[in-house]
């Protein structure tokens, strides 16, 4: 980071400086947060599972999670209404840039486990 510059003004930063000030504090909340995050693709796959999320369904590492949906970790009628939510919510918000780049979407949906 650059030095003496006030840690709350991300504008004096590099874009090299942003983009890792950015990364550090996206795995800090993915890392550190209490709360399940997930991302998923248009097919609600899971692309990108937080720790916390991984043990609320009783898997000890989140990266066996990608690629994996809703209907591999609870009951099948709750997976279908989440599944169904996210379709509507993605049919709006659903882009694809230049073909290939999926998708986000951050669900906080609670859910029962199976």
């Amino acid at each position: 980071m650059a030095e003496n510059t006030d840690p709350g003004e991300i504008t004096q930063y590099s874009d090299e400086q942003r983009k890792m000030l950015e990364d550090l504090m996206f795995r800090t909340i993915m890392n550190y947060s209490q709360d399940s995050i997930y991302f998923k693709d248009c097919s609600c796959r899971f692309i990108m599972v937080n720790t916390i999320k991984a043990k609320r369904h009783g898997v000890d590492n989140p990266d066996k999670m990608i690629g994996k949906t809703d209907f591999d970790y609870i009951a099948e009628d709750t997976a279908r209404v989440i599944h169904e939510a996210e379709m509507q919510i993605m049919s709006n918000h659903c882009h694809i840039s230049r073909g290939h780049a999926p998708a986000i979407l951050l669900s906080s949906i609670t859910t029962t486990m199976k």
